[in-house]
């Protein structure tokens, strides 16, 4: 049987429930990616975790489970460009997690792409 291939799309979320949202999809047994970042205040001794993307999480997701996202409290809707689904390049997820996952040096070039 051939697998269906897979499309990354950006779903929209409630405002501060992208990392709810993503636990759940996850759960269900999506492939999702919405980094968090944690901050800290000098003067306070409070760490927060803040998503990346605000409002937005980044999905895989086949054609066949592309309304069950719905089914999850805090979706909202499909991220949509000149009337068409926006697409996120395979290539594009792997430069962000690189990214991330490195100190920021501008003479280092991604190996992954």
């Amino acid at each position: 049987m051939q697998e269906i291939p897979k499309s990354w799309s950006v779903l929209c979320t409630k405002n501060k429930t992208e990392i709810l949202v993503t636990e759940r999809l996850k759960f269900i047994g999506f492939e999702t990616y919405a980094k968090t970042i944690i901050r800290q205040w000098r003067e306070r001794k409070k760490t927060v975790k803040l998503p990346l993307l605000p409002s937005m999480v980044l999905l895989s997701v086949t054609p066949k489970n592309f309304y069950k996202v719905f089914d999850i409290a805090g979706v909202i809707r499909y991220l949509f460009i000149d009337g068409q689904k926006a697409k996120v390049r395979q290539k594009e997820i792997y430069v962000m997690k690189y990214y991330l996952s490195q100190k920021y040096n501008s003479k280092k070039t991604c190996s992954c792409c």
